[in-house]
């Protein structure tokens, strides 16, 4: 008996260490909390994808989403996720996470971007200076953590995206302001009286991380 409990606490362990990207650690931080064993805030070059959780996509990982500029003030630039059929461009398609902070890669640009707070009913988003002038930019914020599928029995195949210690409340809406618009961007925790977007073009979705494995 003592034996095969053993031989089952061994599978179950392996079982959960396959599930978490190779060389990645779980976390347990503050914005990881409730988001169990298979969650992890620090990873390197993915790619971000929107999955319809009603089971209607084009593939098995999802849409490529991007980064698009949604505003400006002066020679700041805010930007929020886009997926990359409506806005295609690939100059910040790859990010990393680190200790809860979601970065955009910034590739042959050299800016300094920075990821925002994250509201109920808005696009997560970021912020970059067009001039070099980063007095502007705000501290990161530590809201963003990664969810490894752990269920044997099924569940998403890639690594999902949580914000606020949160991952189903993403959705795909057709934006209707700022230089975004007739976009479709990602809204976390869409609200029917926003101004910003189509609420009723809004699609349920889960933010899978691609590349990690």
């Amino acid at each position: 008996m003592l034996s095969y409990a053993i031989v089952s606490l061994a599978m179950t362990s392996a079982a959960l260490g396959v599930a978490l990207p190779h060389g990645l650690v779980s976390s347990s931080a503050s914005w990881c909390q409730g988001l169990g064993g298979g969650a992890f805030d620090t990873a390197s070059n993915f790619t971000v994808a929107a999955y319809d959780i009603s089971g209607s996509n084009a593939n098995s990982t999802g849409a490529p989403l991007v980064l698009t500029e949604t505003s400006t003030q002066g020679s700041d630039v805010y930007m929020a996720f886009a997926t990359y059929a409506t806005q295609p461009d690939n100059t910040f398609a790859s990010f990393s996470l680190s200790q809860g902070i979601l970065v955009p890669n910034p590739g042959n640009t050299g800016a300094n971007i920075t990821d925002l707070s994250v509201s109920s009913g808005d696009s997560p988003s970021f912020m970059a200076s067009t001039d070099g002038d980063d007095s502007n930019i705000p501290s990161a914020a530590q809201v963003y953590c990664a969810v490894a599928n752990t269920d044997p029995d099924g569940g998403d195949q890639c690594p999902i995206l949580a914000v606020n210690n949160d991952t189903g409340m993403f959705s795909v809406c057709t934006s209707t302001s700022g230089d975004s618009s007739g976009q479709d961007i990602i809204v976390f925790e869409a609200a029917e009286n926003s101004s910003d977007y189509d609420y009723n073009s809004c699609t349920p979705v889960h933010l899978h991380l691609l590349g990690l494995d």
